[in-house]
């Protein structure tokens, strides 16, 4: 979970990032250099085998051609973050809310 109180932007969100994978310890950075990694090889196919000088038949491979797919893609991403923002401003009163809820010893408990 992300420590909402230090999301105050892009900037804080990767803060945000920051502080909650230092439950991995020393393994966060090589996580995080992994997550983003597989998240470009997933929207950018082929762009790391050519870096490294493999042979990559990207239309033998997907059945499309390289501009096809990374529209479908980048476009898909972008729809999914405009959903994702209008959600986020048709919540900010509920985030706004504040209920405080005693909490009591043995409450849920049946005898």
């Amino acid at each position: 979970m992300l420590p909402l109180d230090q999301v105050t932007g892009i900037g804080g969100f990767l803060d945000a990032v920051a502080v909650t994978f230092t439950i991995y310890g020393r393994a966060a950075d090589i996580i995080l250099k992994l997550v983003a990694l597989g998240s470009w090889v997933a929207v950018f196919p082929g762009t790391l085998e050519s870096l490294l000088g493999i042979e990559y038949d990207f239309a033998g491979t997907w059945g499309t051609s390289r501009g096809t797919y990374e529209l479908l893609t980048i476009g898909t991403l972008v729809i999914i973050a405009i959903v994702a923002m209008i959600g986020y401003a048709m919540g900010a009163g509920v985030r706004r809310d504040q209920v405080t809820v005693p909490i009591e010893p043995g409450g849920d408990e049946s005898s």
